[in-house]
């Protein structure tokens, strides 16, 4: 029994000591009291659970992705959350300037995999003098590039806005610190 309650005691612990990631402090543009214009957030967006859209080249291990390189790509979708069960109004109230409510942490719940991409280089023939791609796995690449553009392009419409933000992490991060630090 005293094992028992030593190993629920750790893995409490070890639970707690799980990543968390701060939200940034309002820009300097907004601590004299000017909000951002809520307005400008297309409704489609107002969550404290947005979702963000990665590409990888990293294996998937343990539940998320780790540091070994992979010889294919993977484009997918990962949930960060502001806070636990935070709803939009009460994120948007611990952004503004004048607001003294405990600023939330941000963290990865959730990602899927939409699609991998057949590894590169992709394999090629020789025909009459010429370097060609094998054309069943090009035809698989150009299948692949279609739902990752159309994913996009859906996302896109939803929110209408056609313009993407592209971030691009360091070589000493880890997958949720890349997402929530986009996020952020």
């Amino acid at each position: 029994m005293k094992h028992l309650l030593m190993i629920l005691v750790l893995g409490t612990m070890l639970c707690a000591c799980a990543a968390q990631f701060s939200l940034a402090p309002a820009p300097n543009l907004f601590r004299e009291g000017n909000n951002y214009p809520e307005e400008f957030v297309p409704e489609s967006l107002r969550t404290a659970s947005p979702d963000i859209f990665f590409v990888t080249d990293r294996v998937q291990e343990k539940g998320s992705y780790g540091s070994r390189r992979s010889s294919s790509m993977a484009f997918g979708r990962a949930q960060v959350k502001f806070g636990r069960d935070l709803a939009w109004d009460e994120l948007l109230e611990r952004t503004r300037a004048d607001s003294n409510k405990k600023i939330s942490t941000l963290w990865v719940p959730e990602f899927e995999e939409i699609v991998r991409f057949e590894p590169t280089p992709l394999p090629y023939v020789r025909e009459a003098g010429f370097l060609n791609h094998v054309p069943e796995v090009r035809a698989t690449y150009d299948e692949q590039t279609k739902v990752f553009q159309d994913a996009l392009r859906e996302k896109m419409r939803q929110t209408g806005n056609s313009k993407v933000l592209l971030y691009v992490h360091g070589f000493n991060n880890d997958f949720e610190d890349s997402v929530t630090s986009l996020a952020n």
